[in-house]
């Protein structure tokens, strides 16, 4: 059985499997269909406690968009589910609490944005973000009018995007439509007929339209996993898509600061409190401690240190961290603590928003010893860059020579 959170994605993960293994063997359970009978069932997670009551042990469980198993009800329903193999696929592995993913036991296999983009599965993004205090429909309206190819745009209600799209010369798409109504929408955006398409929360999980090309992050979302899954609508890879573009009025990437590929490769490395105890001994999984929560400010801080290393202002990662990952999640040490208290008037040197992000992040008690070591690094990258800078701007004025000293 394959559990998915909607029932949009029940139709496209079935045809999709149906591709491979037959449609005979696949069925579907959910509102608008009940096919428990078949060899493969792909089940709404809303249906799940009606489908385990007819049908409560499966040979194996996978759990699309696995970070949807984490309420309450739903972990208590999916107790009772009986299988020999359970495997869970996300791109966004914690919580919007800041916690970590508590229904599984270990990460088996993780592949980083990184990866996606060196294989061609992603391409990479541009962030464009506000350089004044503009109103924000202006200003969506003029990233509209300059984008390239189609694109998406985030309303608050159904009839603020009503109102938008008329606005902007666009269509809206959301719950209130029928199924067909918006499939007929997706393809106008498609073909071209209009620039783009705004929607309320109804493009932002799990939708496969790999041609899009840009999004505008109208909504401000306050949930990291709600933002990077929003965010990976446009990075899937196309044919004729070398990058995709983030327009970003509120700053949201600033100020949730996260960056998936890095929470996804911290938790590879680093999930463990038992010094990277390896599960299998051949290198294949790491114990997942569920009381190690992965902070989704962690991966900006690691994204910030990459980036003043790639322009030669911070040092090179140090080799003896090199393949270790235990060290990362050890609680961050007094002595690691009282110094970036006292290097933190560093963040002056950072734009506002991420002032805040560095100093949210270095105060929080979910603080561990690999993100505070990066942190340091930062504040200290920082200060050499601006003396650096301050020294070449600064004339060079010859020094008068003092008679009364030069006597003396």
């Amino acid at each position: 059985m394959i559990t998915t959170p909607t029932q949009a994605l029940v139709d496209q993960l079935a045809a999709t499997v149906s591709q491979h293994c037959g449609p005979m063997r696949v069925g579907r359970a959910y509102q608008h269909a009940w096919e428990l009978e078949r060899d493969l069932v792909v089940a709404c997670v809303a249906s799940l406690p009606r489908v385990l009551e007819a049908r409560s042990s499966w040979a194996c469980w996978i759990a699309d968009e696995a970070h949807r198993i984490e309420g309450p009800s739903t972990r208590l329903v999916s107790r009772k589910l009986q299988s020999q193999v359970a495997v869970g696929f996300t791109a966004t592995p914690f919580r919007a609490d800041d916690r970590g993913l508590q229904t599984w036991d270990r990460v088996v296999y993780a592949y980083t944005s990184h990866d996606a983009v060196r294989d061609g599965v992603l391409v990479p993004f541009r962030v464009v973000r506000a350089e004044a205090a503009d109103d924000v429909d202006d200003l969506t309206e003029r990233w509209v009018q300059q984008a390239q190819g189609p694109g998406i745009v985030s309303a608050l209600t159904v009839d603020d995007a009503e109102a938008l799209a008329s606005r902007l010369g666009a269509l809206a798409i959301h719950g209130r439509q029928s199924q067909a109504e918006r499939q007929r929408r997706i393809n106008a955006l498609r073909s071209g007929a209009v620039p783009c398409l705004v929607h309320v929360q109804l493009l932002t999980e799990g939708v496969d339209l790999p041609w899009l090309k840009w999004l505008v992050l109208r909504r401000p979302v306050k949930s990291p996993v709600r933002l990077v899954q929003e965010v990976g609508r446009v990075l899937r890879c196309a044919p004729g898509k070398t990058e995709a573009v983030l327009y970003d009025p509120h700053d949201l990437l600033g100020h949730i600061g996260l960056v998936h590929a890095t929470t996804l490769e911290d938790v590879q490395r680093g999930t463990a409190e038992s010094e990277g105890r390896d599960v299998d001994g051949m290198g294949r999984g790491w114990e997942l401690s569920n009381a190690t929560p992965v902070h989704p400010l962690a991966g900006w801080a690691t994204d910030l240190l990459g980036a003043l290393r790639a322009a030669n202002i911070a040092d090179p990662a140090e080799a003896r961290w090199s393949g270790e990952a235990g060290w990362r999640y050890r609680p961050v040490s007094a002595k690691q603590a009282h110094t970036l208290e006292r290097c933190l008037w560093a963040t002056q040197y950072l734009k506002w928003s991420h002032s805040r992000t560095v100093r949210e992040l270095a105060r929080t008690r979910a603080l561990r010893a690999g993100t505070a070591s990066e942190l340091l690094d930062v504040m200290f990258a920082l200060v050499r860059h601006r003396r650096k800078v301050e020294s070449e701007l600064l004339p060079t004025v010859p020094r008068r020579s003092n008679r009364r000293g030069a006597q003396r």
